[in-house]
């Protein structure tokens, strides 16, 4: 099997869009790899991990049910946590209607080998079902990571975590970003993978930030069957988006906070690494930055700026903004437009298409708040007694 021959007998669906393709850096300019990669700029490698041995075997066994005896083989031993889908959902994972997720979480556990047989029953005869196991941790899979490289060299030297996803194909993730750098490695099947920068934020129509999904914030807009008479800003963000097509042996890179769209067709295994992209310290800095902000979200939610006593509240949130100058500038930009999104509401109600739900997202907050006040004052009474 070439790399070609991966998209052979695969049927993506449709996309409706005509928008860029990232850039594609040649796998042995390791130079303009770390360039992108420093300034959180998507790229494709093509061919970077012909070379391991799992996608050199994979790429050499034409029948894909060799392939998946090849990955039961790695596997072998291994109890497996995936997650199901109906055929009525249409293989998107992600949010629903009700802001809940549509699905569970590694809702099943299976052998390997009762996994696999799984997959290979619906790969042979697709029902529309589909089953994927998310984010298995290579250091629990010593068979599969032994068989790969490290992409150090390009990620840097702070490899935070190393997973193997793996399933039937024909799901979608929703759009969705993460705080990490990410390397996706194809190892078989196809991935679609289409990008939005930070600065989409305004037009991405983000779900409520107390509502994460998987942990993570989504966006209410589904990509391939995007309804613009609700979401009319998203025409914006599609002049922000990439797009990649990721075979095996490919490499793409997401940087941390970009929104990313992911379509798997086939069977698919794919391998990705998460980076931290700042050190220890900033980290910090940041997540105390962050914690500020959602605090700010509660305590400002609804005020009129143009009020009397208005101005001078908008000045003390402007100081505060700007300390997000103090962090590594990438990050500081982010919770800028975070501040200018959520609490100034500069682009408008954060939640066009939800009514009233900044003022839920504002209450739902306000009690950690109060909590961490009550906290320090308990702290403070116990302080006064020992004196």
């Amino acid at each position: 099997m070439t790399c070609n021959a991966a998209m052979a007998g695969v049927s993506m669906r449709d996309f409706p869009y005509q928008i860029d393709s990232v850039v594609t850096i040649d796998e042995t300019d390791h130079a303009a790899q770390r360039l992108s990669v420093d300034g959180h700029r998507p790229f494709l490698c093509k061919d970077l991990n012909r070379s391991w041995p799992i996608v050199r075997r994979v790429v050499s066994t034409p029948s894909v049910d060799d392939r998946i005896a090849l990955f039961a083989d790695c596997l072998a031993g291994s109890e497996i946590r995936f997650t199901y889908t109906t055929a009525s959902q249409k293989g998107d994972i992600g949010i629903g209607p009700d802001l809940a997720p549509n699905f569970r979480m590694d809702e099943r556990i299976a052998s390997a080998s009762e996994f696999l047989k799984l997959i290979s029953a619906l790969v042979r005869e697709p029902t529309g079902e589909c089953v994927y196991a998310a984010a298995l941790p290579l250091d629990t899979l010593p068979h599969v990571s032994s068989q790969l490289d490290s992409l150090d060299a390009i990620g840097g030297n702070e490899l935070w975590q190393r997973n193997l996803w793996i399933g039937s194909g024909e799901h979608v993730v929703d759009l969705h970003f993460d705080m990490k750098r990410n390397f996706i490695s194809m190892l078989d099947g196809v991935k679609r993978v289409t990008l939005f920068p930070p600065e989409a934020l305004p037009y991405i129509y983000p779900a409520p930030l107390h509502k994460p999904v998987a942990g993570v914030t989504r966006s209410l807009v589904k990509l391939l069957d995007t309804n613009f008479d609700d979401h009319p800003r998203f025409a914006s963000a599609l002049k922000m988006a990439q797009v990649a097509v990721v075979v095996p042996g490919d490499t793409l890179h997401v940087p941390p906070l970009w929104w990313h769209h992911v379509e798997s067709y086939g069977f698919n295994a794919m391998v990705n690494a998460w980076y931290e992209d700042i050190d220890a310290e900033s980290r910090r800095a940041f997540e105390r930055a962050s914690v500020r902000m959602r605090r700010n979200i509660a305590t400002f939610s609804g005020v009129n700026f143009e009020e009397p006593g208005g101005a001078q509240l908008s000045r003390r949130l402007a100081a505060i903004k700007n300390s997000c100058s103090e962090l590594p500038g990438y990050w500081g930009d982010y919770l800028q437009q975070q501040y200018d999104y959520y609490v100034f509401a500069k682009h408008g109600d954060p939640y066009p298409t939800l009514p009233g739900m900044h003022e839920e997202v504002a209450d739902v907050m306000r009690p950690h708040l109060w909590r961490g006040i009550r906290r320090r004052a308990s702290r403070l009474g116990k302080m006064l007694l020992r004196k």
